[in-house]
């Protein structure tokens, strides 16, 4: 969001353009990608876009960026992994995904062979540890050239905002644009303020019909709004217990190394 002010930036109106980690559309090939994505945007831009999911299943979406493009620049940022996947499940509770209790099932995905496949085999509701393992998303994103690569602690952009965004648009090559939206806050988690929305989605023949009627592009955009739309703040946290709570700092040893390595820096380092 913040990126966006920036004449010399295109982005997409999504904040998840998905392509590269999604075999059916990347099936369909970079060019669609780009007439459904960018068709707005120009050769005199930057182009880019906020994609979470390159680093969910990072092993896919990198060899497929690398195929595509070795000059490509990466912004990752970190938060606390604990947060993150604290967060996931929240996310999931709120779509109606998800219903077991927190804790029995962290100590079931803690299960070696829970974990070796959620680490093969990614899932919504089977990744909540594995999806903050960073280490491995930097090792798979290994071969991108020096420079190119931009990892910025999530609170530093959170607390710096200005400082955040200059350091981010020195590592793409722009001049820094300051705006209003560097003070709001974006996709605050919640619960929903009306579940039959999501009750409508599961209805095929109601699916069929609103596929039929909105082109691919809008109605993704549609859908982004009307999330946010029925999204109201809700302040009741899943309660962790100190056991499982130090059991994830051990498993997150390796992150929080990282994390502590780009405040050592000022909250972020470019490799």
């Amino acid at each position: 969001m913040y990126l966006r002010e920036n004449s010399k930036i295109f982005l997409p109106p999504e904040k998840e353009a998905i392509f590269f980690s999604d075999d059916e559309r990347y099936l369909k090939g970079v060019n669609w990608f780009f007439h459904e994505f960018f068709q707005e945007a120009n050769d005199e831009l930057k182009w880019g876009k906020s994609t979470p999911a390159y680093s969910c299943y990072s092993n896919i979406s990198s060899a497929r960026l690398k195929a595509h493009n070795r000059d490509i620049k990466i912004i990752y940022l970190l938060r606390d992994p604990v947060d993150r996947a604290i967060s996931q499940y929240r996310m999931n509770k709120k779509r109606g995904v998800e219903n077991n209790e927190i804790n029995q099932l962290f100590q079931q995905l803690f299960m070696s062979d829970s974990m070796i496949s959620a680490q093969n085999s990614p899932t919504e509701t089977n990744s909540y540890l594995v999806w903050g393992e960073y280490h491995r998303v930097v090792n798979d994103y290994s071969w991108v050239e020096n420079g190119n690569f931009l990892m910025m602690n999530d609170n530093f952009l959170s607390e710096n905002t200005i400082d955040a965004v200059k350091v981010i648009s020195e590592f793409l090559g722009v001049d820094f644009v300051a705006s209003d939206v560097m003070s709001e806050r974006f996709h605050v988690g919640g619960v929903r303020k009306f579940n039959v929305l999501d009750d409508i989605k599961k209805f095929k023949t109601l699916k069929s019909i609103w596929r039929g009627v909105i082109p691919f592009r809008y109605r993704r955009r549609v859908m982004y709004w009307m999330d946010q739309w029925n999204t109201k703040v809700d302040d009741k946290m899943p309660v962790l217990d100190e056991e499982m709570i130090n059991k994830l700092k051990i498993h997150y040893n390796k992150e929080y190394s990282l994390i502590d390595e780009l405040e050592y820096n000022g909250g972020y380092l470019i490799k």
